[in-house]
């Protein structure tokens, strides 16, 4: 078959989807709904779901999860509006490198195309951050969204879902603390007033090639936690602890919950930050939303020390999570010599 894909989107053959890959059976399925009730067994039996999921699968599906349809509904038929306007009329909104926000035609994944579209948003919005990654630097700007014209009324979809979206974060978070032998609020203070939680919707359009090209090439999150959704086209694949990958097809009616950097750190390496890519549709339109929770800029994401004793050392240093996330967007825009900046960056040598 004759290569139709610009040469910048193709991968090394080692990077490129295998087709052949199998699903991941068994992946956990874990009903909310006992959380409604506020029993304390239920909750702790929920607790135990949560933490046997995170230590064999580092993700899971949830069911139950609170949000309402009518709401998901309304973002994704503007979704799929906004992405199948002109190019000339997305980009009115294109993001840039100083300015992360909007929209843009593609992405880069160590330094090689990625076959996506994004839109990005802030919940708390203007927010004052970071201006660049240089650890020694002060300098902030201030973000705002950036509403299109069209389709009337998309930013307001977005944030109407993300606040939605936003209260399943939570209610994953009250569970991760509970599985921690913490109270279920210990993560609260990290997340009031103006913090970094975003909303990034991907859009993938059908590949020509799609055996030589990655939706997303292999990443992880700069989030604590991230609530995916997906229409019904299959994309998302997980690495394995042995380094191969499954897919992860959608399952109706549910959210699939992975963790990010920021957790990693926060329980001192007891959870792992889920590595994962998404492969290129051949002949359908494909999107994800990765709605991923994150602390205020200038809070200091280090473990917690309820975690850290004699039989548990700690494991990392630190770092700013504003600026964290501003070297993680900058790799995604420039091509860089060094890798994707993670929590295994600010590990303590043993």
């Amino acid at each position: 078959m004759a290569c139709e894909v610009e040469a910048a989107y193709i991968q090394p053959p080692e990077c490129r989807p295998d087709p052949t890959i199998p699903v991941a059976e068994g992946m956990p399925v874990i009903d909310l709904s006992p959380m409604d009730s506020g029993d304390p067994v239920a909750m702790e039996k929920l607790a135990e779901e949560v933490r046997d999921a995170l230590k064999e699968w580092c993700i899971f599906y949830v069911v139950n999860h609170g949000i309402p349809t009518d709401v998901r509904e309304n973002i994704d038929k503007n979704i799929y509006e906004f992405f199948g306007l002109p190019l000339e009329e997305k980009l009115k909104v294109q993001r840039t490198l100083e300015d992360p926000l909007g929209y843009v035609p593609t992405d880069l994944t160590w330094n090689t195309k990625d076959w996506i579209e994004i839109y990005e948003y802030f919940m708390h919005s203007p927010l004052e951050i970071p201006a660049n990654p240089e650890p020694d630097c002060s300098e902030t700007i201030t973000l705002k969204n950036k509403p299109p014209e069209n389709p009337q009324g998309f930013l307001d979809a977005c944030i109407a879902y993300g606040k939605e979206a936003e209260k399943l974060a939570h209610k994953i978070l009250e569970l991760i603390a509970l599985s921690l032998g913490l109270p279920a609020k210990r993560f609260v203070p990290f997340f009031e007033g103006k913090n970094m939680t975003f909303n990034r919707i991907n859009y993938y359009r059908p590949c020509p090639n799609p055996e030589l090209v990655l939706g997303k090439g292999c990443h992880t999150d700069t989030s604590s936690v991230t609530v995916v959704a997906t229409n019904d086209v299959s994309g998302l694949e997980i690495k394995t602890r042995e380094g191969t990958f499954l897919k992860v097809n959608p399952l109706p009616g549910s959210y699939i919950i992975n963790l990010g950097e920021a957790m990693n750190v926060w329980s001192n390496g007891y959870y792992e930050s889920s590595d994962h890519r998404a492969v290129a549709p051949k002949d359908r339109h494909r999107f994800s939303m990765a709605f991923s929770l994150g602390p205020a800029p200038d809070m200091m994401v280090e473990p917690l020390e309820e975690l850290i004793n004699e039989d548990h050392p700690r494991r990392f240093t630190g770092f700013k999570y504003g600026k964290f996330w501003r070297s993680r967007r900058h790799t995604s825009l420039l091509r860089l010599k060094e890798q994707n900046i993670r929590a295994r960056h600010f590990k303590i040598r043993e």
